[in-house]
C-alpha cells in the first residue's frame, strides 16, 4: 500500500510540473553605450523595444564623495521617465525599463568625484518561439499542487481504512 501512495504522489508531482508555465528566456541588444566622468546630456537614442535596460558602472578613487545619477528622458517630454540614483558604496546595477513606448530617448548624466563610467543601454529582442528555460511557479500553481496533493493522500488513507 505503502508502494501505491508513492506512486500516486510521484503521478501528481509530474502533472504539476509537466502543466507549470515555462518562462521564455529573453535576449537583449546593445543599443548605445556611453561614457564619460563629469556631468553630459547624451544625444538621442532609439529603443525598438518596450523592455529595456540600463546598465551603469562607475569607479571612482574617492568614492566616499562620489554621485552618479541618471535621468531618463523620452523624446519631446521634459519630465524624466525615470531617475535613478547609485547608492553608497554602489558603483554598478541594472536598472529594468518596463512599459516603456519604444522610440527616442536620452539621458541627463550628473556625476561627481568619478574617475570614469560607462551606461550600456540594451532593449529586449523579441523571440519568434520561446525557449524555455527554468519553470516559473506562480503561487497559485504552488496552492493547487498542495490541493491536490493533499487531497490524494486522503483519499488514499480512506481507501486503505475502508479495506481494513
Amino acid at each position: 500500500m505503502k508502494n501505491q501512495k508513492r506512486a500516486t504522489l510521484i503521478i501528481l508531482a509530474i502533472t504539476v510540473l509537466a502543466t507549470a508555465g515555462f518562462v521564455s528566456a529573453q535576449t537583449y541588444q546593445q543599443v548605445t553605450t556611453i561614457t564619460g566622468a563629469s556631468d553630459q546630456t547624451t544625444n538621442y537614442f532609439n529603443v525598438p523595444s518596450s523592455e529595456w535596460l540600463l546598465n551603469w558602472t562607475y569607479s571612482s578613487s574617492t568614492p566616499t564623495y562620489a554621485a552618479f545619477y541618471i535621468d531618463v528622458y523620452q523624446q519631446g517630454n521634459n519630465l524624466p521617465v525615470d531617475s535613478i540614483m547609485a547608492q553608497s558604496n554602489q558603483n554598478s546595477g541594472v536598472n529594468y525599463e518596463h512599459n516603456m513606448q519604444p522610440g527616442s530617448y536620452y539621458l541627463k548624466i550628473s556625476a561627481a568625484n568619478l574617475d570614469s563610467y560607462t551606461i550600456t543601454v540594451e532593449a529586449q529582442q523579441a523571440t519568434a518561439t520561446p525557449t524555455p528555460s527554468v519553470p516559473e511557479f506562480p503561487i497559485s500553481l504552488i496552492i493547487v499542487a498542495l490541493i491536490a496533493i493533499v487531497t490524494g493522500a486522503v483519499v488514499i488513507k480512506v481507501k486503505t481504512s475502508e479495506n481494513k
